[in-house]
């Protein structure tokens, strides 16, 4: 059953299973090992809806370093399996526990990934400078 999301997850970090080592997985796969030339991801009208409707809009598949309130609000739209344009990643939103996949691991995933996206990561070694690169 699909659900609204609920706010920001809970992420538990233990070992090397941190939020920075995750993200510098990611960065360093999407950057280095991924063999094609774009990373495709669907995303729903509610992300093209929000990001048109910035003051300053932005289309989809373009991003910039986003302030408050409007950074917040990003995340909530992405967070919400009902909102989510991929109907795969809907399902693992919502029922990870359920299909076998311990639901921080598919958070902390899930997010380092769209904080990486945003241009907020969080570690001092990936900057938005090294990270344009990366888009």
């Amino acid at each position: 059953m699909l659900t609204e999301g609920p706010g920001e997850p809970q992420i538990k970090e233990k070992g090397w299973f941190s939020k920075t080592n995750i993200q510098s997985f990611i960065h360093s796969y999407i950057q280095d090992k991924l063999k094609v030339s774009k990373f495709p991801l669907t995303v729903g009208s509610a992300y093209e809806k929000f990001l048109g409707g910035l003051e300053k809009a932005m289309k989809v598949n373009e991003m910039r370093l986003m302030k408050e309130p409007n950074y917040s609000k990003l995340r909530a739209t992405i967070r919400n399996p009902i909102l989510n344009g991929d109907c795969v990643l809907r399902v693992l939103l919502d029922q990870a526990e359920n299909l076998g996949i311990n639901q921080n691991s598919f958070n902390m995933v899930h997010e380092g990934f769209w904080d990486l996206y945003c241009k907020k990561p969080a570690t001092a070694d990936l900057t938005t400078k090294k990270l344009e690169n990366w888009y």
